[in-house]
C-alpha cells in the first residue's frame, strides 16, 4: 500500500457550509472539522497521521481507527476550543496517540487509546491551557504514561477536568502532571488498575479527595508529589490490594504516599495499609513549610511515617497527631532519620504506636 494510501474518506463538517468528501493523506494538516468515514491506514508512515491547526476544530473518529504501528503520533496540533472524540488509536509502540500544545478549551472524549508508548500528552508551551477536559476515554496498557501534563515556565495546563477515564496497565504511571493546579477526586471515577504507579505530580497546588485506590493493584506508589506547594489529601485510601505486595519487606519499593520538597502539606482521614512504608516525607532545606498528618490510619504496613531531610537541615512545623501507626516494625512507626530536626510548635501526640517513636 502506498505510504500516503487514500483508503479513508473524511467528511468535513463545516459551520455554515455543507459537508463534503475529503481524500485523506497521512501527515496532512487539517484546518477544518473532520469526521472519519472509515479507518485511516497509515501503516509504514513514521510521522503524525493527522496534524490539526486552527480554532474550533473537531476531529470525530466516528468509531474508526487510525492505523500505523510506526506512527510517532496519531493526532497532533494546537488551537483553541478543539475536540477529539470517538477515535480508536492503538499499537503505536514508540508513539503518542494524542499530542497537543497550547490548546485551551480542549475536549478529549470517548476515545479508545491502547498499547501506545504514551496515551495523551498536553503541553502548555506559549500560552495557558484553561478549561481542558479529558473525559470517558479508555487509555490502557501504555508503555510509559497514560496522560502527561507538561508546562513551560509560567504556562501550564491549569486544573484540567480528568473524569471517567480508564488508565489501567500504565507501565510507569497513569498520570504524570507538571502543572500549577490539579484536583483529583473519587467522584471522577477514573480507573488506575494494574498501573505501576498511580499519580505523579510536580510543581503547583494539588487537591486529592475521596480517592480510593485500594483495589487498583498498584505495586509501587499510588501518589507521588514533588516540588509542590499547598498539597491537600483528604478521605482517600492508598492501601495495597491483597496479594499485590507480597511478601511485605523493607526495601522501600512500595509506599502509599511519597512527598518530596512539598511546602505546606496536609494529609487527613486517609487509609494506607499493606505497604512497606505508609508515607515518606523528604525535604531539601530550611525553606520547607509546614506539614499536618492528622487522623489517618496507617496500621498494617511494615513502617509508618518516615521523615527525611536530604541535607540535614530543619523542617518547618510538623504536626503528626491522632494517627493509627500500629505497624509491623515497632521502631519504625514514626521515624526521623538521623540529622532531621523540626521547628518549635511541632506536635507528635495522640498517635497509636506499636513502639516508641524514633525522633532524632
Amino acid at each position: 500500500m502506498n505510504l500516503y494510501a487514500r483508503c479513508a474518506l473524511l467528511a468535513l463538517a463545516l459551520t455554515g457550509a455543507s459537508a463534503h468528501a475529503y481524500d485523506a493523506r497521512c501527515g496532512r494538516t487539517v484546518r477544518q472539522s473532520v469526521t472519519l468515514m472509515g479507518d485511516l491506514d497509515c501503516e509504514g508512515f513514521t510521522g503524525a497521521a493527522v496534524v490539526m491547526e486552527g480554532d474550533h476544530l473537531t476531529f470525530d473518529g466516528n468509531g474508526f481507527k487510525i492505523i500505523g504501528r510506526t506512527l510517532k503520533g496519531a493526532i497532533v496540533g494546537s488551537g483553541r476550543n478543539m475536540t477529539i472524540k470517538n477515535t480508536v488509536m492503538e499499537n503505536y509502540k514508540d508513539g503518542t496517540a494524542i499530542f497537543l500544545t497550547d490548546a485551551p478549551g480542549l475536549r478529549i472524549q470517548n476515545n479508545f487509546i491502547e498499547n501506545n508508548r504514551i496515551g495523551i500528552t498536553l503541553y502548555a508551551g506559549m500560552k495557558e491551557m484553561t478549561d481542558v477536559q479529558v473525559t470517558n476515554n479508555v487509555i490502557t496498557n501504555s508503555g510509559e504514561y497514560g496522560l502527561i501534563l507538561r508546562r513551560y515556565r509560567s504556562y501550564t495546563v491549569l486544573d484540567p477536568r480528568i473524569e471517567g477515564n480508564d488508565f489501567s496497565g500504565s507501565k510507569s504511571a497513569a498520570i504524570e502532571a507538571a502543572t500549577e493546579a490539579l484536583s483529583i477526586s473519587g467522584s471522577q471515577n477514573n480507573i488506575f488498575n494494574d498501573c505501576r504507579n498511580g499519580i505523579v505530580f510536580y510543581g503547583g497546588m494539588l487537591v486529592v479527595e475521596g480517592l480510593d485506590l485500594s483495589q487498583s493493584r498498584i505495586p509501587s506508589t499510588p501518589l507521588t508529589v514533588a516540588e509542590a506547594r499547598n498539597v491537600q489529601i483528604f478521605n482517600s485510601n492508598f492501601s495495597s490490594t491483597p496479594g499485590t505486595v507480597q511478601p511485605p519487606t523493607f526495601r522501600g519499593t512500595t509506599t502509599g504516599i511519597s512527598s518530596s520538597g512539598v511546602d505546606n502539606l496536609t494529609i487527613q482521614n486517609t487509609v494506607i495499609s499493606g505497604r512497606e512504608i505508609a508515607i515518606i516525607l523528604t525535604q531539601h532545606g530550611p525553606q520547607s513549610g509546614a506539614a499536618r498528618i492528622e487522623n489517618n490510619v496507617f496500621a498494617g504496613n511494615v513502617a509508618g511515617l518516615h521523615v527525611r531531610s536530604e541535607d540535614g537541615t530543619s523542617w518547618g512545623v510538623l504536626k503528626v497527631t491522632g494517627n493509627d501507626l500500629r505497624v509491623r516494625e515497632a521502631q519504625q512507626a514514626l521515624w526521623f532519620l538521623p540529622g532531621v530536626t523540626y521547628a518549635a510548635g511541632s506536635d507528635f501526640s495522640n498517635n497509636l504506636l506499636t513502639g516508641a517513636p524514633r525522633l532524632h
